[in-house]
């Protein structure tokens, strides 16, 4: 066993295969981001609960990070089931959202975002449209002219109440709705059902650590993961990076499903997706805010 200090002063105790001792729910060798009351740290101590040996060999160390070919196979069976079942039972909820996109405000009804995936591999990224077409002419006049935008962005690489989203984008961000076409993503294999997120090359560039940046880019990028479920717009970026080391080196399938079960339910019952998507539609007299740096595609 060895002891790994946190940024935040708390000790936790890894084996030699760096799982964490579920004794010590609080640190756990990734920023102390576990300590403190409230929900998000009861979803930490859950997932420090469900450790298991990880995604990665264990045996090349740090600098030659490689996937484990029976955690990958177990991950992919998962993956594939688990999308196919939620493209079947969800269809109507697509269309019931393309149908409000489309009437709400102009532009098409999806769109791709490139990010770095699997092995550093640029993926297409689908969403559901959240913000008007001219998001990124939109978004540098903002951080020009308003200098605590800027220092949002900066921190956090995402504005709280970001004026280039439209209404109907800001409920379905609310619900996390937008992500759905990603299930298309994890069909195709560039993503998986959990899992650390898909990062951009400028989010890339700014990772202090090479030891990190290898490990998160040696696994596929998640339609959730430890992040959305346990911290999102409260966690600093680095905190964030911290978050998905360690479900990466700490991966076992019950993890996964806890991860995936809470993301279900605060989607459906803390925001009762569907019955606002419906009342939704009876409000069409929509105004048009503003997307960010994406590339169009879809109805035109």
């Amino acid at each position: 066993m060895q002891k790994v200090e946190s940024k935040a002063g708390t000790d936790a105790v890894t084996n030699s295969r760096g799982v964490a001792d579920k004794k010590l729910l609080h640190g756990a060798g990734f920023g102390g981001v576990v300590a403190g009351p409230g929900r998000a740290a009861r979803v930490r101590e859950m997932v420090i609960r469900r450790a298991g040996h990880g995604l990665l060999k264990h045996d090349l160390g740090s600098d030659h990070p490689a996937a484990d070919r029976n955690a990958a196979l177990i991950k992919r069976a998962t993956d594939i089931v688990g999308a196919l079942v939620g493209l079947i039972l969800l269809s109507p909820l697509w269309l019931t959202i393309a149908v409000l996109i489309k009437l709400s405000s102009r532009g098409p009804i999806l769109y791709s975002q490139y990010r770095l995936g699997e092995n550093g591999r640029w993926f297409p990224m689908f969403k559901f449209r959240t913000m008007v077409v001219n998001a990124e002419e939109r978004l540098k006049e903002v951080l020009a002219s308003d200098p605590d935008a800027k220092r949002e962005f900066d921190r956090y690489h995402k504005l709280k109440n970001d004026p280039r989203v439209t209404r109907i984008g800001r409920m379905l961000r609310r619900t996390s709705l937008d992500e759905l076409p990603q299930l298309l993503n994890i069909l195709i294999g560039h993503m998986s059902l959990v899992g650390p997120r898909g990062y951009m090359a400028f989010e890339v560039v700014k990772m202090p650590e090479t030891d990190r940046i290898l490990k998160i880019l040696s696994v596929k990028p998640g339609l959730t993961g430890f992040w959305q479920v346990g911290g999102r717009s409260d966690v600093d970026f680095d905190e964030r990076l911290d978050m998905d080391v360690f479900y990466i080196q700490n991966w076992s399938l019950g993890m996964d499903m806890y991860l995936l079960a809470t993301a279900n339910l605060e989607g459906f019952i803390k925001r009762y997706q569907q019955a606002w998507l419906v009342r939704m539609a009876a409000k069409l007299g929509i105004q048009e805010p503003r997307p960010d740096d994406q590339v169009l595609i879809g109805m035109p």
